[in-house]
């Protein structure tokens, strides 16, 4: 009884790392897309005052 309790809870921490993963994955592309952006908007404005 206490193993399958036991497998249980291991179950679902695996379940919920792989949920840690999924999120991570999300968070770092939005924050490379973010990047992106950032460089290609601050890139420019030396453009514009340069003029």
């Amino acid at each position: 009884m206490a193993n399958a309790t036991a497998h249980r809870q291991r179950r679902t921490w695996a379940s919920h790392l792989c949920g840690q993963s999924v999120l991570l994955e999300k968070v770092t592309s939005l924050a490379a897309d973010t990047a992106v952006v950032g460089v290609r908007v601050f890139g420019d404005i030396p453009f514009y005052i340069a003029g």
